[in-house]
């Protein structure tokens, strides 16, 4: 509801729901208010609880979106899966130049899976993998 207001008054920017806990079911409502959005340029839901179900609903608004420019998406314990589901959005999004995905449980799976969407991807400039569980074989992959 907070968010589609925000959305709907023309924002540019939303940060309020920094830290603010969804349930699993807001997610649909998520994507569903974002991916339309055509005003909306900065994003963050750091510490969302996202989770795998989120991060399958951010990457349908990823894919749709013509007008975020940067999204923070970190602290949301999406791991792998997630950064694969985000990733599919990612090759095909042409308006992203910042995204964040640090703290998020991501290993070498996901992070292979980034750097295969960011070969399609030439808008992205500035990624951050921070605080993940990447070793040295996902840092090289990426």
């Amino acid at each position: 509801q907070e968010l589609n207001s925000a959305v709907e008054s023309g924002k540019k920017e939303v940060s309020e729901f920094r830290d603010k806990k969804l349930q699993e079911s807001d997610w649909c409502g998520v994507r569903e208010v974002l991916t339309n959005s055509t005003t909306l340029v900065k994003l963050d839901l750091y510490g969302t609880a996202m989770g795998v179900v989120g991060a399958k609903e951010m990457a349908v608004v990823i894919k749709a979106n013509t007008s975020l420019e940067s999204l923070a998406i970190g602290s949301n314990n999406i791991g792998d899966e997630g950064a694969k589901a985000v990733s599919v959005g990612l090759a095909s999004n042409r308006t992203l130049v910042t995204l964040d995905l640090g703290w998020n449980e991501i290993g070498v799976v996901g992070a292979q899976a980034v750097r295969d969407a960011l070969l399609s991807n030439s808008t992205l400039e500035s990624l951050s993998l921070q605080a993940n569980k990447i070793s040295v074989e996902g840092a090289k992959a990426v």
